[in-house]
């Protein structure tokens, strides 16, 4: 297995963010039911500030499979459609 570093699954929970919630994240947390803290730690790109029940919320209320977001080939993630990919 690959390593994934932290700060590319924060980029596709940001595009993930700006997708479905036009990048507010205020208006995510919310919605996902996610502690705007916990989003935050999501989005900074540490592991140790990541979360899984933020990031499983996060996959269920987004819908996305989370190979999406761990996914290490360096071409497309899975579920992310072509031209819209956070490598």
């Amino acid at each position: 297995m690959k390593y994934m570093p932290a700060t590319k699954v924060s980029e596709r929970i940001a595009d993930l963010i700006e997708r479905h919630d036009g990048g507010n994240r205020e208006i995510a947390a919310l919605r996902l039911g996610i502690e705007p803290d916990d989003l935050s730690g999501l989005l900074s790109g540490d592991w140790a500030r990541f979360t899984l029940d933020a990031l499983a919320k996060l996959v269920r209320g987004y819908s996305v499979p989370v190979k999406t977001l761990l996914w290490t080939d360096p071409g497309v993630a899975p579920g992310i459609e072509r031209g819209r990919e956070c490598q």
